[in-house]
């Protein structure tokens, strides 16, 4: 019997959705079809564009016990506070709600890696003993966005090089789009990257993790535009203050 991805049980293995249905019901909300856009990280085998009713990307590598528990709980949770901002509706989001966010990000980046055939992982198997458990790495940084008009979902990601004097190592970014919100990532070895932590476009994203502010609102000051968003891992990597080509 295969182990869990998540928990490394060898429980019986169930499929689920890399992005959740959910966010499909929430994009379908008139007949007409939605367009979608996956790019994972080089190598993940994770390349399409398409227009349909629904997200079909689905994994089968998770058992019973972590999909219907705590990835269960978790989107529950997420639910009611990613919709409004998927809608584009101006509200405040908190801190816990920032830290929320964070962890449902990095499970759902988790899932799409997942579906791919790339044999290493970037994230994997560093960061799923956080999400499981609650908490969140120190080697990430996430901001919120916002895209101007409404898309379907698309994803991207981009390997880096990450240099802090003489030291440098490798790290990542990556992005999802879903509707008006828009989620970027930037990951990094611990004490590596950290310098390169400041919030990149100024004005178009906010800082969620790490440190979280009170309060964090939504739209940002500068909605990112139609040309911008399917950019949006290139133009932070340019904004990052260290790196290497």
């Amino acid at each position: 019997m295969a182990r869990c991805l998540m928990c490394g049980s060898d429980g019986e293995l169930s499929r689920e959705h890399a992005i959740p249905a959910w966010i499909g019901r929430e994009l379908n909300t008139t007949s007409e079809p939605v367009g979608h856009r996956y790019e994972g990280f080089p190598g993940s085998g994770i390349s399409r564009e398409w227009t349909a009713k629904c997200i079909d990307i689905k994994v089968k590598k998770i058992c019973k016990t972590c999909n219907n528990g705590w990835m269960s709980r978790l989107e529950k949770e997420a639910e009611p506070v990613l919709t409004p901002l998927i809608q584009g509706t101006s509200r405040a989001v908190t801190t816990v709600e920032c830290k929320l966010i964070t962890r449902w990000f990095l499970k759902t980046m988790l899932m799409l890696e997942l579906a791919g055939d790339r044999t290493q992982r970037v994230a994997l198997p560093t960061h799923e003993d956080w999400v499981r458990a609650g908490h969140l790495p120190p080697d990430v940084a996430l901001w919120l966005g916002a895209a101007r008009r409404p898309s379907g979902t698309a994803t991207g990601g981009r390997l880096v090089n990450v240099r802090l004097g003489e030291r440098e190592g490798p790290g990542w970014l990556f992005a999802l789009v879903v509707g008006h919100l828009v989620l970027v990532a930037f990951g990094a070895p611990e004490g590596l990257g950290q310098s390169a932590l400041t919030a990149p476009l100024s004005g178009a994203l906010t800082r969620l993790w790490p440190s979280p502010p009170l309060v964090a609102a939504f739209p940002p000051s500068v909605r990112l535009g139609r040309k911008q968003v399917p950019l949006i891992v290139d133009l932070v990597h340019q904004s990052l203050p260290s790196r290497l080509p």
